[in-house]
């Protein structure tokens, strides 16, 4: 499975992630916090799936976290604003 593919498929995860950080981080000025939350929990996820990988988690995770950050800004901007 190729990275795109698996970005396609925990974006949804992700943005699940961001509605669990919004409910759970509500000080002020916390969206740093929220994003490495966010990030965290992704990056957990896409490197514990030995299941169907051959390998490569982290140099998946390296080519995904851009465009996964990128992603997460943008919904998190229509979703909580």
């Amino acid at each position: 499975m190729n990275w795109l593919s698996l970005f396609i498929k925990f974006l949804p995860a992700a943005i699940q992630f961001a509605r669990l950080a919004e409910d759970t981080f509500s000080e002020p000025k916390s969206g740093q916090k929220k994003k490495e939350f966010v990030m965290g929990a992704t990056a957990a996820i896409v490197g514990s799936m030995h299941s169907v990988s051959r390998g490569g988690q982290k140099e998946t995770w390296a080519k995904m976290a851009g465009p996964m950050s990128a992603a997460i800004d943008i919904a998190c901007r229509f979703m909580f604003r």
